[in-house]
């Protein structure tokens, strides 16, 4: 489902806020046998991308009994955990000789930031509530992966929490120059809604 742009953040009970970042939307097919690095039209990025496959084969018998597993996110190169680079990942997906992508993914590494858990253990999450799938990937971040935090310097994949107080992600956003607010309302159907224009949300 594709995001619609607003100028204010809605609110009420039942929405839910996350922080968006400026990057390539991606999805990442892991099972046994391989692991893809998908981008939002079909590019395959793995190749592109080592640093996260690397990752993904080091932790994979963390995870092995629940693949094989699909994760809906945003492959971003961090400025700080809040704000990504957009224009050093455009340069990363432009370049083609395995030895400058090499030398690009240890001076700058990619993260592949997951908010979405599509499929687990062969079987798709996609028709379970919005609510119910983000408690699934919080579980498989840190009772499995062993996560302590959300996002790690050290760690190539991480998540995006959600939080029912905009306030407080409105200020983390703001403050770090971020691209903007994901809102998404937990009702029977999803519905996403991008919040991209943070400075015009100062009634907030």
């Amino acid at each position: 489902m594709q995001p619609k742009m607003l100028d204010q953040l809605p609110l009420g009970p039942n929405w839910f806020y996350e922080i968006k970042y400026d990057g390539f939307r991606t999805e990442i097919i892991w099972s046994e046998q391989d692991i893809q690095i998908k981008g939002r039209r079909g590019t395959d990025l793995t190749l592109q991308f080592p640093e996260i496959f690397d990752w993904c084969k080091k932790k994979e018998h963390l995870i092995i009994n629940e693949l094989p597993i699909v994760f809906d996110g945003e492959l971003v190169i961090l400025n700080t955990k809040i704000q990504a680079n957009f224009s050093l990942l455009q340069t990363r997906g432009r370049l083609r000789t395995t030895e400058t992508i090499r030398k690009h993914a240890m001076k700058r590494p990619a993260h592949l930031l997951c908010f979405d858990l599509l499929t687990k253990q062969g079987r798709s999450l996609r028709n379970r509530p919005y609510k119910e799938r983000k408690e699934q990937l919080d579980k498989v971040f840190k009772q499995l992966l062993g996560f302590t935090e959300a996002i790690q310097w050290k760690e190539r994949l991480g998540y995006v929490t959600s939080s029912k107080e905009p306030d407080n992600i409105h200020r983390l956003v703001s403050e770090n120059l971020g691209e903007g607010i994901i809102a998404s309302i937990y009702i029977l159907m999803d519905i996403l809604l991008n919040v991209q224009n943070v400075s015009s949300l100062s009634s907030i």
